[in-house]
């Protein structure tokens, strides 16, 4: 699952995810990273917490049904 990062504030924000790689986010830009990065990450926790930045999370893109029927039936033949 990915989730998307707003920087609110006017200034540069900086934040380290947990497989130790770091992100500089501009004032008003946005990223889309893996959730497992900002899971349990106290860092990224404070800064959301004193509104620099905002944290959305994406749910998976699903196929209409349409599509999956289609994919079940191949794979049934």
């Amino acid at each position: 699952m990915t989730s998307t990062v707003t920087n609110q504030s006017h200034t540069m924000v900086s934040f380290r995810g947990n497989s130790g790689e770091t992100w500089h986010l501009p004032p008003g830009h946005t990223i889309t990273i893996r959730t497992i990065e900002l899971t349990e990450n106290e860092k990224v926790r404070k800064l959301e917490e004193l509104g620099f930045i905002a944290i959305q999370d994406m749910a998976p893109e699903k196929k209409p049904n349409s599509v999956q029927k289609k994919n079940r039936r191949a794979q049934a033949q």
